[in-house]
């Protein structure tokens, strides 16, 4: 239970944080404004897309390296926003967080499922969701008091590389389901 809630309280606050803050992170990197709008509209088709595909995955592998998976390759695109200004990278990295975030209530579901059986399903879900809105709501948040504080989103993208890191982590060290 409480790895899942620190993965998913983690990624929550990273993704949501770099959704919300990622029209403008583009715009002070210096992308123009249509090609930043297009790269942030290419995040929700990805989501959608994400939704499926991860649908599809978790029936055929074992859905912990699913997750490892969609969580590693939002920390590959934050680490392109932070370091890269090449416009078609940018949209590489968009398209990592698109499908980490389309990824993630699906996952939660799945796994609780697995982990927790339908017996406890609701009561367990209901908490890890709401654990996972808390992380929704902070970390727009936390992105902002950060570029208020130091002009620019480099060092909560860095924090954000290191807390995905650890979500990884955390999912890789779920075992098997009962």
């Amino acid at each position: 239970f409480w790895m899942l809630a620190a993965t998913f309280v983690i990624l929550s606050l990273v993704l949501n944080g770099t959704l919300t803050h990622l029209m403008p992170m583009l715009v002070d990197r210096g992308v123009p404004k249509n090609m930043a709008a297009l790269a942030v509209s290419s995040v929700g088709v990805m989501m959608a897309a994400s939704r499926v595909g991860i649908g599809f995955l978790v029936d055929r592998i074992f859905a912990p390296r699913v997750a490892v998976a969609c969580f590693a390759a939002s920390m590959c695109g934050i680490v392109i926003l932070l370091f890269s200004e090449s416009i078609l990278l940018i949209f590489v990295a968009t398209l990592a967080l698109g499908l980490s975030i389309g990824a993630e209530t699906d996952l939660l579901a799945y796994l609780v499922g697995r982990y927790f059986g339908l017996r406890n399903f609701g009561a367990v879900y209901g908490a890890l969701f709401s654990a996972m809105l808390a992380g929704t709501a902070v970390g727009p948040m936390v992105f902002g008091v950060a570029f208020d504080a130091w002009g620019n989103y480099n060092y909560v993208l860095t924090a954000s590389v290191m807390l995905n890191l650890t979500a990884v982590f955390i999912t890789m060290r779920l075992g098997p389901f009962p």
